[in-house]
């Protein structure tokens, strides 16, 4: 049996698109229903896992950089049974900063995995519903925790199909205030991490320490923020992918028997 022809097409995607479009593939190849309610309730229970180690890191990075700050402005903390200040514990500052990158750094890997989660979660509810003919955040909504500000402010709310009811010139205005605003309001987590590091490394800083010394530190500082940002940052960027298609031969055709004329 001859192989068909193939050939390489270029696609602009994201990360997480390339994602839910494989998925969407593995569903169109999935002959044995291996993909069944039992795999959609399962993939369900994990979100929730991953959505409540989510929610723990937010605490925990938040408790960090809370207990990072005063260390910064000089508040002095006795630790109870040792009766030792906080502020005279050696390299307590460089501790901290560490510890505050580190938690960081999974807090975004842990918002990446359940982004990948959700998005898995609403290609199997756009199969049971049909995505064509019901909107389908209504139905992963009785599964999953939904974001319904962002779909209440949404100039288009059903982004499968046709809207019931288009939005006026007023709507639009308050849609896009509040979008920018949530956006903003996302940002403000990193901004305050970010602006809390880089002033922790600047009172860090002496001169009179060899860099050559303070190379390692700052080096995994650095990849354990930038890494993060990276990882949430990375997953909306488009790139290029190539995907191999079969190429259709054209079919031949018939041959027709030539009629000699009566002279």
């Amino acid at each position: 049996m001859t192989k068909k022809p193939t050939k390489k097409v270029p696609l602009i995607l994201t990360p997480m698109s390339r994602l839910t479009m494989t998925f969407n593939e593995e569903l169109n190849l999935d002959q044995n229903k291996v993909f069944n309610k039992e795999y959609y309730d399962n993939l369900i229970a994990r979100f929730l896992e991953v959505q409540a180690s989510q929610n723990a890191l937010v605490k925990n990075l938040g408790l960090i950089n809370t207990i990072l700050f005063l260390i910064l402005h000089g508040q002095e903390w006795t630790i109870p049974i040792l009766n030792v200040e906080i502020a005279q514990i050696p390299a307590i500052k460089e501790i901290f900063v560490f510890y505050s990158s580190l938690a960081f750094y999974f807090l975004c890997m842990v918002f990446v995995n359940a982004q990948s989660y959700s998005g898995l979660i609403n290609q199997c509810g756009n199969r049971v519903v049909d995505s064509r003919l019901i909107d389908p955040d209504y139905y992963n909504a009785a599964k999953i925790e939904h974001s319904f500000p962002l779909k209440l402010y949404r100039p288009k709310s059903n982004i499968w199909g046709v809207d019931f009811f288009e939005p006026g010139k007023g709507f639009r205005i308050l849609s896009f205030v509040n979008n920018l605003t949530i956006i903003l309001a996302a940002l403000i987590i990193p901004a305050i991490h970010f602006g809390l590091i880089g002033y922790a490394l600047y009172l860090l800083w002496d001169i009179t320490t060899p860099f050559i010394l303070a190379i390692p530190y700052l080096a995994i500082i650095a990849i354990l923020n930038i890494g993060g940002l990276l990882l949430v940052i990375g997953m909306s960027v488009s790139f290029t992918f190539y995907q191999e298609i079969k190429i259709e031969e054209p079919k031949e055709l018939p041959k027709t028997k030539s009629v000699k004329r009566k002279s």
